[in-house]
């Protein structure tokens, strides 16, 4: 399993950078940068947001361990991520206490467009995941399951 220390100094490393480099491109010094890679101290939110746009990583894959898995079990959760956003959208919805025609209503849509959401028959424009993840308070990304 790999920590996020441990992932920042190989992504560091992959990108041909040093510590004093990517301390000037954060706009912290080099001790402190130096302490993340240590394991002694955590980048702010921020700061997060800045290394996954350099290393072009998700915060997710930044924060997880990781974890190897069998190709047998990334082609069935391939196959599964397919239906992830439906999946999602409805755990959401219900964690919320919505109902299906209270959280259409919020977004500005009609209940049965949004039934065929949570049932996987289609999915919504850009405009209208922006305001679902807006409004449930989660990230794009993890609506579509992506690291």
């Amino acid at each position: 399993m790999e920590k996020f220390h441990e992932k920042l100094k190989v992504l560091r490393k992959k990108k041909g950078l040093t510590q004093k480099s990517l301390s000037n491109m954060l706009n912290i010094s080099q001790g402190a940068y130096a302490q993340w890679e240590n394991g002694k101290r955590e980048p702010n939110f921020e700061k997060l947001s800045m290394l996954a746009c350099i290393f072009d990583v998700s915060i997710d894959f930044l924060l997880s361990e990781y974890l190897e898995i069998s190709k047998e079990t990334y082609l069935k959760l391939k196959e599964e991520k397919k239906n992830l956003f439906s999946v999602r959208l409805k755990e959401l919805r219900l964690q919320h206490g919505f109902s299906q025609e209270e959280l259409a209503e919020q977004i500005g849509i009609k209940r049965n467009t949004y039934s065929d959401w949570e049932n996987g028959k289609c999915k919504p424009n850009y405009e209208k995941l922006e305001k679902i993840a807006d409004f449930l308070g989660v990230s794009l990304d993890w609506l579509f399951g992506r690291e």
